[in-house]
């Protein structure tokens, strides 16, 4: 097992071994670090590469999975579009960004 795995598990032991109450403490604690640092930092990492602003379009979800998401946000990016969910808006855009970070372009470093 490797080191981010074990610490991985340590830390679901930790989350089992709180009581409901802090439980839903920490996840809340945990999505609003989230909310407040995701799409600024993604956004301000944007404009130092691209020299462009974010735009996004968020829409209600409507249907079966309304239940789980009410949310779906796209961010416009210069490498593509991409998508997030969420129970608000605010995190439906936290999200899409999340996932275009993932996908942030590699430099290719070329020696001749």
């Amino acid at each position: 097992m490797d080191a981010t795995n074990k610490l991985f598990l340590e830390m679901a032991e930790q989350f089992a071994g709180l009581d409901k109450k802090q439980q839903i403490l920490l996840i809340e604690k945990l999505n609003r670090n989230f909310l407040e640092d995701v799409v600024p930092n993604f956004s301000k990492k944007v404009k130092e590469k691209y020299d462009e602003d974010l735009e996004f379009d968020v829409e209600p979800i409507t249907g079966a999975v309304k239940e789980i998401s009410k949310f779906i946000a796209t961010v416009h990016t210069p490498f593509g579009d991409f998508y997030g969910p969420g129970s608000t808006e605010e995190i439906a855009k936290a999200f899409a960004c999340a996932n275009a970070e993932q996908s942030w372009p590699k430099e290719i470093g070329l020696k001749i």
